[in-house]
């Protein structure tokens, strides 16, 4: 299921119930009262009365301090790169490691650890198959909202938030979830080993880029889809690129103006890595949905979660670790839903306590998620094998090509019954186009009559001299991004470019050439497809095949909306020379004669023609074209 779709369901529920106005009051109540205190620094994670036992000891609710919320004092803003994050895995491959001898355990099973590290550096006198919780030198967080900040955790409880902007597309190649982000805070960490029982851990990380610095990047960002993953110059080693928005109220043509952008990378079951000095290591869960049940929503059943545990070993200067294991559990709390920071790892933050199934049915804002309690700490090396950590940070998820494919195929043209003949055809070779046409001032639109003539064609496997490949064909609508281009196009329509434009073996450009003319009295600005579609009438005189893929459009004046050729603007009694390239496969386009209807699209959905201005609007026989709307080529 796609965001619109989860967030469309999820409102619908919340129509559906209605809050007590005294459990309101309480759990806001609880959750003002946490964010109220300010953690001035980072400390000890206490454990709570759920977590049971505390390195095998009973926990006893007396003992364990409570401690205020995280909130996080902004130490600039990171700007990382492919190189940075490979520059941070080849360290953890190569730094030395302090934890003995582990290798070929499986994460379910902790591998033999050594206590040879001395506990004396964390608390002295304390052994370290017994440290509790008030030794704890290092907590995990969950963001909040904002990344300035982080959900209250004084009761002891992590609560996850939801990002309701990721997974679960109706593609494949979309279909896991890669949320929970968190933090783990604490002085003097050099390094973090964390492994999750069930599933997967990946990084976050924010970029903020400009017009002025960063065209290129932001150009690549644009055109991202999940498809994309191992494509692009920039971004092509991330799991997920998050979609770009922007950092600032700053002017649309300003190129000062700043955007952010979130790059997600899928690691493995377990991790380990340095800790940047002046930056957080973000880390988020990632679950592959076909390995999980899904609730109605169509989201992971949270209660497959349930029962799992995160393990995290922080790892000091002088050789010194401390592991937190933590519980994770299904839990329904009140949410807090905000609009999507740009700088945000979430937009729906859970607070208060647990709700029972009651107040879950009486509250009109619930959000069912994971939070963990701490039901361990030790100051011992991380329990699980390291040899296979980071074992995704060098491949990135591979795309399900069948069903991706399978759902961008479609025919390369439409076919018809019959073929123009009599009076469809054009005696004068001049054909009039009606356009759906903006106005003046951008509100519209309205129809316009364009006259065409001096209409001529040709097939080639080269583009058109006056075409440039970069502005005036389908390269530009994805930003350059070539590879992706060419992805798309061969999944879709089957075939594919060179760089230099020159279509493969197999297919040819049908080129036409025209003069458009507005004939009204005020501007008209259109799509040049508008203009019309070439065909390939069969030689038997039974079909004739329209083509579907309009690849380039150049014009030799101005273009409406300064994309090229794809648009075009025209004053009252102005005339431009147009140029359209459709595709259409070699065999097709010599099995025939060719042929140009005016003022029709083709559409392969329908397998029809379509006039948006006309009545009927759809075209499935050639004896239904309109008089005098076709010539031949």
């Amino acid at each position: 299921m796609n965001e619109k779709e989860f967030t469309r369901r999820y409102a619908a529920a919340q129509e559906q119930v209605t809050t007590s106005d005294d459990l309101k009051k309480r759990t806001l109540a609880a959750a003002e009262a946490e964010g109220r205190t300010a953690r001035q620094k980072t400390s000890k994670q206490p454990a709570p009365e759920a977590a049971g036992v505390v390195a095998g000891q009973q926990a006893h609710p007396e003992n364990l301090a409570a401690t205020a919320p995280t909130v996080r004092a902004r130490r600039g803003w990171q700007r990382p790169a492919v190189a940075g994050v490979a520059a941070a895995l080849l360290a953890a491959a190569c730094a030395p490691l302090v934890l003995g001898s582990l290798s070929g355990t499986s994460p379910a099973e902790p591998a033999g650890s050594t206590a040879g590290n001395s506990p004396t550096s964390i608390a002295a006198g304390t052994d370290p198959s017994q440290a509790s919780a008030a030794d704890s030198l290092f907590s995990v967080q969950a963001y909040a909202a904002s990344l300035d900040s982080f959900i209250p955790s004084d009761d002891g409880l992590i609560r996850f938030p939801i990002d309701s902007s990721l997974g679960f597309s109706s593609q494949s190649a979309n279909d896991w979830y890669p949320g929970f982000v968190f933090s783990i805070e604490g002085d003097g960490i050099e390094r973090i080993q964390a492994t999750l029982s069930d599933g997967e851990l990946c990084s976050y990380a924010f970029e903020e880029l400009t017009m002025a610095d960063d065209r290129e990047k932001l150009a690549e960002l644009a055109g991202w889809k999940p498809y994309a993953r191992g494509m692009g110059t920039y971004y092509r080693d991330y799991d997920w690129v998050g979609g770009v928005r922007p950092a600032d109220d700053g002017a649309k043509d300003d190129p000062e103006r700043v955007f952010s952008t979130r790059l997600i990378k899928r690691l493995g079951s377990t991790v380990d890595m340095p800790v940047p000095p002046d930056e957080p290591l973000m880390l988020g869960m990632w679950f592959d949905a076909s390995d999980y049940p899904t609730d109605a929503s169509g989201r992971i059943d949270m209660a497959a979660l349930d029962g799992q545990t995160l393990t995290i070993t922080a790892q000091y200067a002088d050789g010194a670790c401390q592991t937190q294991v933590i519980n994770l559990h299904k839990g329904t709390f009140l949410g807090d839903w905000s609009n999507f920071d740009p700088r945000s790892a979430c937009d729906i933050v859970p607070i208060g306590s647990p709700l029972s199934e009651e107040e879950a049915l009486a509250c009109s804002s619930p959000v069912t998620t994971v939070y963990g309690t701490v039901a361990s700490v030790t100051n011992e090396p991380h329990p699980y094998a390291l040899d296979r950590a980071n074992e995704h940070a060098d491949a990135v998820v591979p795309v399900d090509q069948s069903e991706l494919e399978a759902n961008l195929e479609r025919s390369p043209y439409v076919t018809c019954e019959g073929v123009p003949a009599g009076r469809q055809l054009a005696e004068d070779g001049r054909l009039s186009a009606t356009v759906l046409s903006l106005d003046e001032h951008g509100s519209g639109p309205s129809e316009s009559v364009v006259t065409l003539d001096s209409i001529s064609g040709e097939t080639s496997r080269e583009l058109p001299a006056e075409m440039d490949f970069a502005t005036d064909t389908e390269l530009n609508s994805y930003l350059g991004q070539f590879d992706q281009m060419n992805y798309v196009l061969q999944a879709r329509d089957g075939f594919t470019v060179s760089e230099e434009g020159t279509l493969d073996d197999a297919h040819v450009y049908q080129i036409v050439r025209m003069t458009a003319t507005n004939e009204g009295l005020k501007p008209v600005e259109f799509l040049t497809a508008e203009l019309g579609v070439p065909g390939i009438v069969d030689e038997n005189g039974q079909q004739t095949r329209f083509a579907v893929e309009c690849f380039g459009a150049a014009t030799d004046g101005e273009s409406a909306f300064g994309d090229g050729g794809a648009s075009l603007k025209l004053q009252p009694g102005e005339s431009r020379h147009v140029t359209l390239a459709y595709v259409l496969p070699r065999e097709l386009a010599e099995s025939g004669e060719a042929v140009f209807a005016g003022g029709v699209v083709a559409d392969p959905s329908g397998n029809s023609l379509i006039s948006p201005t006309s009545t009927p609007a759809e075209t499935q026989s050639a004896a239904d074209l309109a008089e005098g709307s076709v010539v031949r080529l």
